[in-house]
Formats: structure tokens, C-alpha cells, sequence
């Protein structure tokens, strides 16, 4: 049986030079886990009434760009 990482741990929010990675997953039935590129925090606005975001410099293709902090997981 295939091993499943919980997706239910408590969030914690990326900083500035946190190498990171982007996932994206779906709970309840037929759950699923999906991971992707890797990228260095280049800024965090935590303070967003919609939701919070950084500015992440993608490794692999060298783009800039600002992504919700909840599609982060920080790489230890």
C-alpha cells in the first residue's frame, strides 16, 4: 500500500531565503498530494485580507513571481 503524507499538520508561514517547494493538494475522497518546482522566498505579505502570499524565485526556470503561502512547503 503506498505510503500518504498527512496533509493536516499546522501551517507555518515561509521567510525571506526559505528554500521551498510548490504542492498542491485535495482532502476528502479520493485525496491526493502533488509536489513541483523548488524556489528561494524572495519577500512574505502576511497581512492580506484574502489571503497571504510571497514572492518566490523559481530555480528550474529562473521566474520571479507571487504565489499563495498555503501552496508553499518549506525544505528543511
Amino acid at each position: 500500500m503506498p505510503s500518504q503524507e498527512s496533509t493536516s499538520e499546522k501551517y507555518e508561514y515561509p521567510k525571506v531565503g526559505d528554500l521551498v517547494q510548490y504542492f498542491s493538494k485535495h482532502d476528502g475522497d479520493g485525496a491526493w498530494l502533488s509536489y513541483g518546482s523548488y524556489g528561494i522566498v524572495l519577500k512574505v505579505s502576511v497581512n492580506s485580507k484574502l489571503f497571504d502570499v510571497a514572492q518566490v524565485h523559481w530555480v528550474d526556470d529562473e521566474s520571479i513571481c507571487f504565489i499563495c503561502c498555503s501552496y508553499l512547503k518549506i525544505i528543511s
